[in-house]
């Protein structure tokens, strides 16, 4: 009964969407500084394997064609969706936005590098409009917290995708759930009403599936500290628990110890995956206040759920967190891969035995080499 409850909610609050105001994902994503920002880059020393060009974590060809997949694997309702279209869209058009000039410090061995290929996903012609969020919003309630028994496209990876769309609701309801950034999801309680954080972490457990899928971000910790990263919390995120433990999917983040030696080369350090936070943290924060200024207050609402009680919804204040926290979220992912990606392409020249306010400092003026677009 609270699965479907819930989905309700999710639901009637998409209903209360109006057409004001259009957002505009590429707008709200870091963009690498063209001049390389204040910090002290080199090429990567450590022994690279053979076979490998750069971004060892995988080329850009593969980074597009996982994209591709993910959006392939969705049921034809959701491939369709403008939301959806525009997250996995700018997922696989990121590896495009790393320039020459960073590029040029990696490491090149015998291999050519695959060239990327056009994209292939249909971005949606316009910013999305919170109409597009009501359509996202009915299909979350319908595809993830109801969890139909349809078998999607009918494809290999679209049964993998939805058997792994029920081990995260699962996860969810049986909980913790921790987000990729190991932010903690609180579990869903039986009662006659359903509060706004619970309708917008059922989107955004969504949206987490849908990146994972498509990115298969990385996630590390620090053996000495019991740290995970790029949250930099000691929990673990759900994605990589799942993972270790009979997922449907392989090719999800299994945690990999700091410091940890890429194929090419290069390394990921604990500062590195601080700056990773830092940075995907604040556009986040960027584009969910600019987020809030383009919703208008629709006034006191009250709907009723019949049977499931009501929803009370002060000053369309529940639509305000649907739609920051999607934006919040897909800000969040694609920023966080941008800055892996330029990491991982080379070293940064740290100085030696930093205090912990000396290394939060030289993380912050590190993060001065990822900028918005906007600037």
């Amino acid at each position: 009964m609270r699965t479907t409850q819930v989905a309700a909610a999710v639901a009637v609050v998409a209903s209360l969407v109006a057409g004001c105001g259009t957002i505009d994902l590429n707008t709200l994503i870091a963009i690498i500084d063209p001049n390389l920002g204040p910090i002290q880059i080199t090429g990567c020393t450590g022994p690279a394997k053979a076979g490998r060009v750069f971004a060892g974590f995988r080329q850009g060809a593969q980074i597009q064609a996982d994209a591709l997949v993910a959006w392939q694997a969705l049921p034809q309702e959701l491939q369709e969706n403008a939301v959806v279209k525009a997250v996995l869209s700018q997922a696989e058009i990121i590896p495009s936005k790393i320039p020459e000039k960073l590029l040029a410090y990696a490491p090149r061995l015998t291999t050519p590098p695959l060239a990327p290929t056009p994209p292939q996903i249909p971005a949606p012609a316009l910013p999305l409009a919170h109409s597009d969020f009501y359509a996202f919003a009915n299909l979350v309630s319908e595809y993830a917290v109801r969890q139909p028994t349809s078998s999607g496209n009918g494809s290999a990876a679209s049964d993998i995708f939805l058997q792994a769309l029920a081990k995260y609701y699962q996860a969810y309801y049986a909980a913790p759930f921790n987000t990729y950034f190991s932010a903690p999801f609180d579990k869903p309680v039986l009662s006659l009403t359903i509060n706004d954080n619970e309708i917008t972490q059922a989107a955004t457990v969504f949206l987490e599936l849908l990146f994972d899928f498509a990115l298969k971000s990385p996630v590390w910790i620090d053996g000495s500290t019991s740290t995970y990263y790029p949250g930099s919390s000691s929990s673990e995120p759900t994605v990589a628990y799942l993972n270790q433990h009979g997922f449907p999917y392989q090719g999800f983040a299994q945690p990999e110890k700091l410091p940890w030696m890429l194929p090419n080369g290069c390394h990921m350090t604990v500062t590195k995956a601080k700056i990773i936070n830092y940075v995907a943290n604040q556009f986040a924060t960027a584009a969910s206040s600019d987020t809030a200024l383009t919703i208008r207050s629709a006034g006191g609402l009250g709907i009723s759920l019949g049977v499931f009680g009501k929803l009370s919804i002060g000053d369309n204040d529940t639509l305000s967190r649907l739609v920051k926290a999607a934006v919040s979220e897909a800000t969040l992912r694609l920023t966080a891969q941008l800055v892996y990606y330029a990491l991982s392409e080379v070293d940064i020249i740290e100085p030696p035995s930093l205090t912990h306010a000396q290394r939060a400092a030289f993380v912050r003026s590190a993060s001065a080499l990822f900028i918005s677009p906007n600037r």
